[in-house]
C-alpha cells in the first residue's frame, strides 16, 4: 500500500528522518517505512500499520545490518570478547553472540529480537523517545530472551530535572 503525502504520520517521519539528531542520525532504511490503512481493532479503536519496505540499495543493507550487529557487540568490545576463543570476529558473532539460525529455539529468538531492534528504532527516531538497548549486549544465552519489557522508551525536556510531563513507553513486541 501507498503512504498518502499530506497524512500528519508523514510529515512527523519525514521531519524525524531530517532533523538533526544530537547523537546519532537516524538510519536510512527508515526511509522505507511506509503507513499503511489503519486497522479497526473489535472496540472501534484504530490502529497504525505501517510497513517496512525492504530497500534493494547495497550501502543501506550494509549500515543496517553494522547497527544491528552493534546493538549485540559493539565494535570496540568484539576484540576483547572474543580473546582466546580462537575464533575470528565472524566465527564469534555467529557461533556465540547471534541467535542460532537453524536450531530452535533461535529462529524464534532472532526473529523476535529482529522485530524488537526494528520497533525500538521506530520509537527513537520517528517519535522521539530515547531507547535504552544494553539488553542484547549482555544477554546470559543467544538463544534466549531477555526477561521483562521489550522496549522502553523516555521522553524528559531535561533528564536532571524530572518532570510531570516526562513521558515513558512500554511496548511488547512479537514476531515469527
Amino acid at each position: 500500500m501507498s503512504m498518502k503525502s499530506d497524512s500528519p504520520q508523514q510529515a512527523v517521519l519525514k521531519d524525524s528522518l531530517t532533523a538533526t539528531q544530537p547523537a546519532i542520525s537516524a538510519p536510512a532504511y527508515l526511509h522505507h517505512l511506509k503507513q499503511c490503512d489503519h486497522l479497526t481493532l473489535w472496540d472501534g479503536t484504530k490502529c497504525e500499520v505501517w510497513e517496512l519496505d525492504v530497500p534493494a540499495d547495497a550501502a543501506c543493507l550494509s549500515e543496517w545490518a553494522s547497527c544491528f550487529r552493534q546493538t549485540y557487540c559493539p565494535d570496540s568490545d568484539i576484540d576483547i570478547l572474543r580473546e582466546g576463543t580462537g575464533k575470528s570476529r565472524a566465527e564469534y558473532l555467529l557461533d556465540l553472540v547471534f541467535p542460532d539460525k537453524s536450531a530452535a529455539p533461535g529462529p524464534a529468538i532472532r526473529a523476535g529480537d529482529f522485530a524488537e531492534l526494528l520497533v525500538s528504532d521506530f520509537v527513537e527516531y520517528i517519535l522521539g523517545y530515547w531507547v535504552p538497548r544494553g539488553k542484547y549486549a549482555e544477554k546470559g544465552s543467544r538463544d534466549e530472551s531477555v526477561k521483562g519489557v521489550d522496549i522502553i522508551g523516555f521522553k524528559c525536556a531535561n533528564a536532571d530535572q524530572p518532570m510531570p510531563t516526562d513521558e515513558m513507553l512500554t511496548f511488547e513486541a512479537k514476531a515469527q
